[in-house]
């Protein structure tokens, strides 16, 4: 994570804000992201581990989405889309 003159921090293109509570001093919040990782957008985060954490399983999903979605393209060219119930 890199450290911003503002206080936030920057990770894989989400910008995270301190928001400490009372009994969570370390709670962190996402204040943006890119429009693939919507879901994130003010959620938050007991800590930056967290929080790096939910970033890194997000876009992996996002990957793994957009993957899925290639070989069903690729499946429907060749004609065995349907056949294999892709």
């Amino acid at each position: 994570m890199k450290l911003l003159k503002n206080g936030n921090w920057r990770y894989r293109n989400c910008t995270v804000q301190s928001t400490p509570l009372g009994k969570y001093p370390e709670m962190v919040t996402i204040v943006s992201v890119p429009t693939r990782l919507k879901l994130l957008l003010n959620k938050k985060f007991i800590n930056l581990v967290k929080t790096k954490i939910a970033i890194e399983t997000e876009q992996a999903e996002c990957l793994i989405d957009n993957g899925g979605r290639s070989v069903n393209e690729q499946l429907k060219s060749l004609q065995l889309g349907t056949e294999l119930n892709y």
